[in-house]
C-alpha cells in the first residue's frame, strides 16, 4: 500500500510545490520534462506551421533543422551510461531539493538538453543505428 519511489516533474499548486513530498521523491524536477532542444524545436515548427496555414502561407517553411550532436557513441559503450551523460535528472533534483524557493528559476533559466533520439551509436562498422 505505499509507493516505493516517486519521479515528479509535475507539481499541483507550481511554482509552490509541496516540500514534504519534494523531499519524499526519488527523483524531482521544476517542470523541465519538454525542455529538450528537440521540444522546442518541435513546438516552434508546430506553431510556424499553423500560422503559415493561418495566413494562407504557401511556400516551404525555412526551418533549419538541429545540428547533430557533436558527441559520438559507440557500441562498446554502456548504454545506460551513455543516457546518463545525455542526461541526468539527479543534478536537476539536487537543484529543486536544495532550494524550492528556486522553481520558477530553475525553470526559466534550464538549459537545453538533447534528447536520446539525437545520437547515434556508431556501430564500428560503417553505420549508426538510434538510440
Amino acid at each position: 500500500g505505499k509507493i516505493g519511489d516517486i519521479v515528479i516533474d509535475v507539481w499541483e499548486g507550481e511554482p509552490e510545490i509541496n516540500l514534504e513530498l519534494l523531499e519524499a521523491a526519488f527523483i524531482a524536477t521544476p517542470h523541465i520534462a519538454g525542455y529538450s532542444s528537440e521540444g522546442k524545436f518541435n513546438a516552434t515548427k508546430i506553431v510556424l506551421q499553423q500560422f503559415a496555414d493561418f495566413s494562407g502561407y504557401k511556400e516551404e517553411l525555412p526551418i533549419t533543422p538541429l545540428p547533430s550532436p557533436e558527441r559520438k557513441i559507440t557500441s562498446t559503450e554502456n548504454i545506460a551510461s551513455v543516457l546518463l551523460s545525455i542526461y541526468n535528472p539527479a543534478v536537476d533534483c539536487e537543484a529543486l531539493k536544495k532550494a524550492p524557493r528556486l522553481f520558477e528559476e530553475l525553470r526559466n533559466n534550464y538549459n537545453f538538453r538533447r534528447e536520446p533520439s539525437a545520437y547515434g551509436i556508431d556501430t564500428n562498422m560503417g553505420g549508426s543505428i538510434e538510440l
